[in-house]
């Protein structure tokens, strides 16, 4: 079992390029917007909890990460390379780097 590397993901459907670098399927690339919203918005649409996660707003679970830098400015080939250097569930700090939330 590997855990999930949604920046991978997300570098993985805007560049559409293989290990060996040839594009796979060119016209199937999506940008990082929709990149991101596959993994937010979308997915919780996806499971029926659009009204509990997937944005930020009042009244919903406080779900998010915070990365190094901002993917929608950085280069397409670089996006598997942004680090996730907090994550928050619940309004919970449940990862921060270098250690895990149980540490604090």
């Amino acid at each position: 079992m590997v855990p999930p590397d949604i920046m991978r993901s997300v570098h993985n459907a805007v560049n559409r390029r293989t290990q060996s670098g040839r594009i796979l399927g060119p016209e199937q690339r999506i940008c990082v917007m929709d990149a991101l919203k596959a993994h937010t918005v979308w997915a919780a649409e996806q499971i029926f909890e659009e009204e509990r996660k997937g944005t930020i707003a009042p009244g919903k679970l406080a779900d998010f990460a915070v990365l190094e830098k901002n993917p929608l400015n950085a280069e397409p080939e670089s996006l598997r390379d942004i680090r996730v250097l907090r994550t928050v569930k619940e309004g919970k700090v449940i990862y921060q780097t270098g250690r895990n939330a149980d540490d604090r």
